[in-house]
């Protein structure tokens, strides 16, 4: 399935051990901060194994969006089209 952003749903469901996935952690920061599911939902709907993996997740991608222009503007791009996408419905 691909999403609204021409985004692969499978890419963000799946995470190889080793392999960066660098939209997956930035959908995982994204749940985390605009939705009011808990960390065991999150960790569920992105076939995480634990809640503590995505509060890791989520304290690591707050390091690199600090840390790292190219990874904040990333997540700043699809948060707008998030945005922008909601105003559409």
């Amino acid at each position: 399935m691909t999403l609204n952003n021409g985004i692969d749903e499978k890419v963000l469901l799946v995470s190889k051990r080793g392999v960066a996935n660098e939209l997956r952690k930035i959908a995982i920061h994204l749940a985390r901060q605009i939705s009011r599911e808990s960390l065991d939902e999150i960790a569920r709907a992105f076939n995480v194994g634990a809640y503590s993996s995505v509060s890791g997740v989520v304290n690591r991608t707050d390091s690199q969006l600090r840390a790292e222009s190219r990874v904040k503007k990333s997540y700043q791009q699809i948060f707008a089209s998030l945005n922008m996408s909601q105003a559409k419905t």
